[in-house]
């Protein structure tokens, strides 16, 4: 009774991506990052479908990579690094923790790749966020 708009003017609409983040604490330098990491070494066009028309789960994800204490050393302990990845997603996924790492493991596995070392043992701090997550706390769909 409170809206401002009915249901059929909502089903016209096409909304944001979400995301999947993971937000990690690494117990070592990592200088082969830079502060801004794009991931984009799958088809942008397969992902985008997977986003917009055809809402699922991508087959090969693209994502970012943010390493703020690259250029920050207050946002992380001295000899430690603060990472976030994010993988764009179709808003309304059902985001089981199973999915969410399956999910994380191919990121840190092509990030491993590209800096051509494992850093998965140097976690020290990892948590995910995700659809559910937007809109428990923001009611954001």
């Amino acid at each position: 009774e409170f809206r401002n708009y009915d249901g059929k003017f909502w089903e016209k609409k096409i909304f944001a991506p979400s995301s999947l983040i993971y937000y990690l604490g690494v117990s070592e330098k990592i200088p082969e990052l830079e502060h801004h990491t794009l991931f984009f070494d799958e088809d942008l066009f397969d992902h985008s479908v997977e986003i917009y028309k055809e809402p699922q789960w991508p087959k090969k994800p693209l994502f970012y990579v943010c390493c703020p204490s690259r250029t920050d050393a207050s946002v992380a302990p001295a000899g430690h690094e603060n990472l976030f990845l994010l993988m764009p997603l179709a808003p309304g996924l059902k985001d089981e923790e199973a999915t969410r790492e399956k999910f994380f493991k191919i990121m840190i596995k092509r990030l491993e790749k590209q800096i051509e070392r494992s850093i998965s043992h140097t976690i020290d701090y990892k948590k995910s966020y995700c659809v559910s997550d937007f809109i428990s706390d923001y009611n954001s769909y």
